[in-house]
């Protein structure tokens, strides 16, 4: 309910109370919700929820993904999660989003990138292709652009949503919070 109002604050500009009273650390406030998220927003996640500092622990990282299981960001969030026990865990996901259009360019045929930019996009790439499926299957009827926004839309959601699903498939301590 918090992170809701927040948004709400922030999305209709109304008087925010969360971030901008204090700007200093607060060392007594332990995070209530983790949130990961793209590392290309250009909008404090704090501002975003109107939240205060300490109350979101944010992870964010290129296409809003939480890695491999066993890898660095997977581990951090697993650990961040037994720490903290939060009571939400959010992955946001945004239109215009690098990562997806890449992956995106990738489900075409584009070029293969860098090896290690592959490890990212080999994250988001289930959820482009399904993406793609799904609108190959739309009306004939729309147009080449709103097919392709729609393309775009539903990857970026898929993502985060494929982002949960490994967390909670390869993780029993997020599993079990």
């Amino acid at each position: 309910d918090r992170l809701q109002a927040g948004n709400k604050r922030f999305v209709e500009q109304d008087e925010l109370h969360g971030v901008h009273e204090n700007p200093s650390i607060v060392h007594d406030v332990e995070p209530d919700t983790i949130l990961i998220g793209s590392s290309n927003l250009r909008v404090p996640y704090e501002d975003v929820f109107d939240s205060k500092p300490g109350q979101v622990l944010v992870q964010q990282c290129m296409g809003n993904i939480a890695g491999h299981a066993g890898g660095a960001m997977f581990a951090s969030v697993e650990f961040a999660v037994a720490r903290f026990a939060p009571k939400v865990l959010i992955v946001v996901g945004h239109t215009g989003d690098e990562v997806v259009s890449a992956a995106l360019q990738q489900v075409k045929g584009a070029k293969l990138p860098s090896k290690s930019m592959r490890h990212v996009l080999d994250q988001v790439l289930p959820s482009c292709m399904k993406a793609v499926t799904d609108a190959s299957r739309a009306s004939a009827a729309e147009t080449t652009g709103g097919r392709q926004l729609q393309v775009e839309y539903t990857a970026t959601e898929l993502n985060a949503l494929y982002t949960i699903k490994q967390l909670l498939i390869h993780s029993p301590i997020i599993r079990d919070a």
